[in-house]
């Protein structure tokens, strides 16, 4: 099954890809195209100096292609929404993670949601990080990082340093954890993306030979 299909990163990389995300627009736009065009015949004429221009308003068959595609993608993108693991859709690269300014309790967030073992409790913070936090120009110029710092020595949780920067092993350990998880799922959602992607490409080679006609 896992040769059968793309892992979770792979899907990522589509699911989180912006033009993909916009194909949904095609399963909205063609039918409202064929409802405006239903009560108008599909060929007519149309008088211009003396001349009768044909016009014809059916649909082409590549609209229909087009549409099906978005419909694919559509569908595909809500399943990964719905079963991709969380560390895949807010990052696909610890350098994401890290530009994000996503913390320990980020990771201890992804490993619970795939029930993968997290020790949280290596990241607490000595003496010395809990003074000089503030000295850190690194976390000054962050007012997210100070901000829920001073939150969490509010509701006591200030044993933990999201500070201390979070392990790339760690990282790493979880995502190749989740990598391969929902084989099933994994392999239905790749299925839609390559055919959606199919009626993408036949879309596209068929006004391309309409052109060469």
């Amino acid at each position: 099954m896992n040769k059968l299909s793309f892992n979770w990163e792979q899907l990522s990389y589509l699911g989180n890809n912006r033009f993909v995300k916009q194909m949904f627009i095609w399963v909205v736009l063609i039918p409202i195209l064929a409802n405006m065009l239903h009560n108008i015949p599909d060929n007519f004429t149309v008088p211009l100096f003396k001349t009768e221009f044909p016009i014809n308003l059916e649909l082409p068959f590549n609209w229909k292609l087009l549409y099906f595609s978005g419909a694919f993608f559509l569908v595909a993108n809500l399943l990964y929404l719905y079963y991709a693991p969380l560390l895949f859709k807010e990052n696909i690269h610890f350098s994401d993670f890290k530009k994000n300014e996503r913390t320990v309790f980020d990771l201890d967030k992804y490993a619970k949601s795939e029930k993968i073992k997290f020790d949280l409790s290596k990241y607490k913070e000595n003496e010395e990080t809990e003074s000089d936090i503030f000295k850190d120009k690194e976390i000054i110029n962050k007012p997210r990082a100070i901000l829920d710092h001073l939150q969490n020595k509010l509701y006591g949780k200030e044993s933990i340093n999201k500070y201390q920067e979070a392990s790339l092993d760690d990282f790493e350990r979880i995502k190749k954890s989740s990598i391969d998880l929902k084989p099933t799922q994994r392999a239905f959602i790749s299925a839609l993306y390559v055919i959606g992607f199919f009626f993408l490409g036949w879309t596209f080679i068929s006004n391309f030979w309409s052109v060469l006609k």
